[in-house]
């Protein structure tokens, strides 16, 4: 108020001045715009050469309109770039009909003053940079038809007085920080048409009363924090056109009073908990366009007439639980651009496609659909993107798909079978082709090498033969290559020049019976990872392959005639010999045939041994183990009580207690003896040695230790056709749970995750280095850890668990190894690179495993994450990490955005969570000789940085600089900065702020890394400052002062 007082006398004071200098001088409302122009710190040319002091009235200065009576009635200055305030004076301009001023950079407070604008029926103040909360005053506008407050950073709650303005038509409050949940009072506004309240954070649930906005016809709430139902009373309002409510936390189904809107056409539900079965009369009474309900709950059928209207442009139901067959409906909708069903549990057939022009994007993949693909998809000529992998497609890929001229992305992994059909080299725009695990046979067609776009090409796991194709160099945009698996044979052509694939990263084409050198692959010097393995390669490795060969020497296993000449010593690859000594050898073929012959000989009858021996093993350690596991917990164990009580506990092991399960058993819940415990079920009738060993391996291995941090086991019964194992009950589940499934996800702050983190690396610190023998997990993930009351981790499901004395590396083998392991176990995605080829891994690949529930705990994302340049694809979370970090170099593109919102206000937490993601990417290493081991993990954790306190709001050392008026300043250094006074310009990490000063201009602006020695300056740098983009890095910052200038000298 003392400065609405004080502006008053300023205008006041110049139309004293101006009456003196005679009748011409500018009226009221003209000087009330010289005087709001003062607080702008970057005024526009056309503004300032138009805006005439000496002019009698305003009414022809730009971007202002007058009434007959020179009364000042628009000001519309939309994306003109005016920096600075809107100052109090605004509310001088009593006639004000409308105030458009968006796309400008407008900060600080929007004036309260605004409410004396009673007049005011537009309020337009878009995208600037307002801050605080929305004034209550505006209450007092009862004329306002529209008010755009939207693309700012407004704070607090959304008062109520707002809704107090009946006449309002339109509320665009979007894309701020606003908070709290949405007024009761909303059901006011009865004349409301549009109300946009999307990318907030908004909280509680959505008030019944807004179906009393009879009108309204565009619903948005999207991304915020709203939870509950959407109430029966808004599918009521009949004039609904729009209804977009994504990423949020809603629930409950959808009534059937939203198939009576008839204008409904944008249904936007995606990233929900919405269930039940979508009304199924959907799109008969209306003409649906749009229709996303992904990552959802959803259960039952599509609706059968959802494309009724033919206005049907966007069907996206991906990631739901639905059911049966995909209605014939969808194919005849001619109007459809989007097809998303993919992760359901569809069934049935594909429905015939008639010909659609708009057709451009389908994913149906991760079903059960069956049948053949239908040639009618030919007749979308426009589509670009099909996926319809891992479903159980059969038979032939139809020709007809060369029709699909405009095709980028293929992905077909499923059971097919035949040749690769020739009419596939009609689309040349191919970027992405996958058909991968299927049957498919014959060579590859001499004419795909059409295909010049080519980025990623997979022929993996089939049957296809002859050579390997000799156009494949002339791709020279291939990044990704696939031919392992199948039975490709002959020599790399040599004759081609293959160094014309200078992007190719990935190359993989082992397991087939390809002869000759390697010499062609020399020059691809690209290639980051590669896989020659299982073939019948001689010769010695080219230099250009050797650092792969020693990152990665598995990759190179399986070649008995392959050589090298400077590698480290490995047992996948021999040296090769002096060809200077003299030696005579024998020709390739007998060499081949004198190995294989050996291998056979010696194979088979050392098989039968240890057949012989595993069958007299396992009647011993079935005798044997009761009486150790109840030597080492001191016996008293009735094993058919424990039984009985489970069968009693659970009603005869009744679905309804099932909690859980995995590859390896289901989890009960039941009370044993007024103990809540877990029950898990390991079912024996199916493979059965494999099983009960499983089961007795783990009880072993859990008697063998007893850690805060490892599950316990209170006791088993292992009967003829499965086995029980008792253990702790975790109410809160498993660490999956918590971080991906439980809706709405509940917040983990920084210092939780830390706990979770360190009391997993304690865990296997006490497998890897204090059991005897070291016990190595094989399957760390965030579902085998349980997360107990206080939220302490406890590793569970040692199953595949390996008791033997190992060395430190997975890398390091011995025959004795090998021999240990018949199988790959583990979770894929979890699993370390080396052990892809039955190798028994070391303590290394549980760190590797460590890393990856690392980065899931830092992101709160899952194993697989949508890729940067499509979202439609996913990618591994460790290759997602790598990438974002090497293209931006910004750990906020990484975390977890709950934990980037508090980066401004502790230096020390974003060290800890910069320091902990470094470790995750450590421990993800391909090379397991770059991991490092849980020793170095736990000393990691014990740094004074982790014992320093993260959520106190820290200042570094700064200046202190007070505005003196007149564009002139004074400052001073000072050290430790707790409590900020005002008025004052403050420098506290990581920005400038400047803050209120008495006399001098009235500012609240972020100022990134800067600092001004004088006003000048600033005023002049200000706007290409702004463009400058906050990166939450560690810093080392220095400060010079003296009595003329003041610097920041900024190092990373």
């Amino acid at each position: 108020m003392k400065r609405t007082s004080y502006s008053s006398r300023i205008i006041t004071h110049l139309l004293t001045i101006s009456f003196l200098h005679g009748a011409t001088a500018l009226n009221y409302d003209g000087l009330t715009l010289l005087s709001l122009m003062t607080d702008w710190t970057i005024v526009p040319p056309i503004i300032d050469s138009s805006w005439n002091p000496s002019d009698s009235n305003p009414c022809s200065w730009v971007g202002v309109r007058c009434d007959h009576a020179n009364n000042l009635i628009s000001l519309n200055l939309p994306s003109q770039g005016i920096f600075g305030r809107l100052g109090p004076e605004i509310g001088n301009l009593y006639h004000l009909q409308n105030l458009l001023l968006f796309g400008n950079a407008f900060s600080g407070k929007v004036p309260s003053e605004l409410s004396n604008c009673s007049l005011l029926q537009n309020l337009e103040l878009s995208e600037n940079r307002f801050s605080g909360k929305i004034p209550y005053t505006l209450k007092n506008l009862q004329k306002l038809q529209f008010m755009a407050l939207a693309s700012n950073m407004l704070t607090g709650e959304i008062p109520d007085s707002l809704f107090q303005i009946q006449s309002l038509e339109e509320v665009s409050l979007h894309s701020n920080l606003l908070s709290g949940p949405i007024p009761t009072n909303i059901g006011n506004l009865t004349r409301l048409l549009r109300l946009y309240l999307y990318g907030n954070q908004l909280s509680g649930t959505i008030p019944t009363s807004l179906g009393n906005c009879s009108k309204l016809e565009d619903l948005e709430f999207s991304f915020n924090r709203l939870r509950g139902e959407i109430p029966v009373s808004v599918w009521r309002i009949s004039s609904l056109v729009h209804i977009l409510v994504h990423n949020n936390s809603l629930s409950r189904e959808l009534p059937f009073e939203m198939t009576k809107l008839k204008y409904l056409k944008n249904i936007s539900l995606f990233d929900n908990q919405f269930s039940g079965v979508t009304p199924q009369s959907l799109g008969i009474n209306s003409s649906i366009v749009k229709l996303d309900c992904m990552n959802n709950k959803f259960s039952g059928n599509i609706p059968p007439n959802i494309c009724f209207g033919k206005h049907l442009l966007v069907l996206n139901m991906g990631i739901n639980q639905l059911q049966g067959n995909i209605p014939s409906d969808v194919g005849r909708c001619e109007t459809l651009m989007r097809l998303f069903l993919n992760e359901n549990n569809f069934t049935g057939s594909l429905p015939d496609f008639e010909s659609n022009l708009n057709l451009k994007y389908m994913d149906m993949s991760k079903n059960k659909i069956s049948g053949r693909i239908p040639s009618s998809l030919g007749n979308c000529t426009n589509l670009t993107y099909i996926n319809l992998s891992r479903n159980k497609f059969a038979r032939l890929i139809p020709s007809q798909l060369g029709n699909l001229v405009n095709l980028v992305i293929l992905d077909l992994s499923n059971n097919l079978e035949g040749p690769l059909p020739l009419q596939l080299s009609n689309c040349t725009k191919m970027d992405h082709f996958d058909v991968g695990f299927n049957f498919l046979n014959g060579s590859v067609p001499s004419s795909l090498g059409s295909w010049r776009n080519i980025t990623t090409l997979i022929l993996r796991e089939n049957y296809f033969t002859g050579g390997i194709p000799g156009f494949l160099p002339n791709f020279n945009n291939l990044r990704e290559l696939q031919l392992g698996g199948n039975l490709f044979g002959g020599d790399i052509p040599s004759g081609i020049d293959w160094i014309g694939l200078q992007q190719l990263q990935s190359l993989d084409i082992s397991l087939n019976n390809l002869t000759g050198s390697i010499d062609a692959l020399g020059g691809l010097v690209s290639l980051i990872e590669v896989n020659i393995s299982f073939n019948l390669f001689h010769g010695s490795v080219p230099k250009g392959l050797m650092n792969l060969l020693n990152s990665s020497p598995s990759s190179f296993m399986g070649n008995p005639l392959l050589c090298c000449s400077s590698c480290i010593k490995s047992v996948y690859v021999n040296l090769c010999v002096d060809k200077s000594t003299g030696h005579i050898g024998i020709s390739e073929l007998k060499i081949v045939t004198i190995v294989l012959g050996s291998s056979i000989c010696i194979s088979v009858p050392l098989l039968i041994i240890i057949r012989m021996y595993l069958n007299r093993d396992e009647l011993k350690r079935t005798s044997d183990l009761n009486k150790r596991i109840s030597n080492k917990r001191g016996g008293g164990r009735k094993l058919p009580d424990l039984h009985k009580q489970v069968l009693e506990a659970t009603e005869n092991l009744n679905d309804r207690y099932i909690i859980g399960g995995g590859a390896h058993g289901i989890v009960y819940k039941a009370i044993i003896c007024e103990t809540v415990c877990a029950v898990k079920k390991v079912e024996f009738r199916r493979n059965k040695q494999k099983r009960l060993s499983i089961t007795r391996n783990e009880v072993e291995v859990l008697g063998m230790f007893k850690h805060r941090n490892l599950i316990k086991c209170l006791d088993y019964w292992i009967g003829n056709d499965y086995g029980l194992i008792l253990y702790e009950f975790m109410e809160n589940g498993s660490l999956h749970d918590i971080l991906h499934e439980k809706k709405p996800p509940p917040p983990l702050t920084w210092d939780v995750r830390c706990k979770i983190a360190v009391g997993i690396a304690q865990g296997l610190l006490y497998l890897h280095y204090d059991c005897v023998p070291p016990i190595v997990h094989r399957d760390i993930k965030p579902k085998n850890i349980l997360v107990n009351d206080n939220m302490e981790p406890i590793i569970s499901d040692f199953g595949t668990a390996l008791c033997k004395k190992l060395s430190e590396d997975s890398n390091s083998h011995s025959e004795t190894r090998k021999m240990l392991s018949s199988r790959v176990v583990g979770t894929p995605g979890y699993i370390a690179p080396e052990n892809a080829y039955d190798v028994v891994p070391g303590r290394k690949s549980d760190v590797y495993s460590y890393g990856v529930v690392l980065l899931e705990i830092i992101t709160r994302k899952k194993l697989l994450v949508p890729s940067m340049n499509d979202e439609a694809e996913e990618t591994h979370i460790v290759t997602w990490a790598r990438s974002v970090m090497m293209e931006t170099g910004k750990i906020e593109n990484i975390v977890d955005p709950y934990l980037v919102s508090a980066f401004p206000n502790s230096i020390t937490l974003v060290k800890q969570v910069n320091a902990v993601l470094s470790l995750a990417l450590q421990c993800t290493e391909k090379d397991p000789r770059k991991r490092t081991t849980m020793k170095v993990v736990i000393g990691f954790y014990n740094k004074n940085l982790f014992k320093m306190r993260y959520d106190e709001v820290q200042y570094g050392d700064g200046l202190v600089v007070e505005l003196m008026g007149n564009g002139k300043i004074q400052y001073k250094k000072v050290f430790g900065i707790a409590n900020l006074v005002v008025p004052k310009i403050t420098y506290a990490w990581s920005s400038l702020i400047f803050r209120p000063s008495i006399t001098g201009p009235i500012l609240t602006k972020p100022f990134n890394w800067f600092f001004l020695s004088h006003w000048g300056q600033y005023r002049h740098l200000q706007k290409s400052l702004y463009l400058q983009t906050k990166s939450y890095s560690s810093y080392s910052i220095s400060i010079n002062t003296n009595q003329t200038e003041a610097s920041f000298q900024i190092s990373e």
